[in-house]
């Protein structure tokens, strides 16, 4: 069977290194469950769109990821993203988000980012985000200079707001699963404040 047009590809138990050119380059969507194995340079299609790669969880290796990538799932990666360039995201999940995810961001406008645990030197300030959905696991502060300085709106899931400070003054809108959120938390900017009781957050 020809994989010249394949366009989605679904590896469930493979967990081999992969070489160049073995992947179809007409490939868009690739799931690799059990994959872990360090990511060579040009291993990926420069087509590819989505990414999920459950295992993962070697450092990221300069050129490993493709510039045409949109969606990033890494469930289980822990380690820094230092060696990647820009990135144009609309989606990313990984296990723990370290500082070098701003320059991986330094592009992008509206982004929904989801993870178990995020650094505390965490700065997105000088990205060019305006709509940012962040959502943790575990119930966490937003702290100084997180948030980007372009927001617009905001929507967060499992994570608290210690004062309006935190949040830009650009931002005004803001969508919570705070029940009882304190007013004087939230900025004036803000014009439309929405609870979300949902566990999943719902798009803008």
């Amino acid at each position: 069977m020809s994989t010249s047009n394949l366009k989605s590809l679904t590896l469930r138990t493979f967990n081999h290194p992969i070489q160049v050119d073995v992947l179809p380059i007409s490939l868009q969507v690739l799931y690799l469950d059990e994959y872990n194995h360090p990511l060579k340079a040009s291993v990926l299609p420069n087509g590819l769109k989505s990414l999920y790669i459950y295992a993962l969880e070697y450092p990221l290796e300069k050129g490993s990821l493709p510039s045409s990538l949109t969606s990033i799932s890494m469930v289980r990666y822990q380690s820094s993203f230092e060696s990647v360039a820009p990135l144009n995201l609309s989606h990313l999940f990984v296990s723990f988000i370290d500082p070098s995810i701003s320059k991986v961001l330094s592009n992008v406008q509206d982004i929904s980012i989801k993870t178990n645990e995020i650094s505390p030197l965490v700065s997105l300030k000088s990205t060019s985000i305006q709509n940012l959905c962040l959502s943790l696991r575990v119930k966490t502060p937003i702290h100084t200079d997180l948030l980007p300085l372009s927001l617009r709106k905001l929507r967060l899931q499992g994570m608290t707001i210690p004062s309006s400070a935190v949040i830009p003054k650009s931002c005004f809108y803001l969508k919570t699963d705070i029940k009882d959120l304190d007013p004087t938390s939230i900025p004036k900017s803000v014009r439309y404040n929405i609870f979300s009781g949902v566990k999943k957050l719902i798009n803008f």
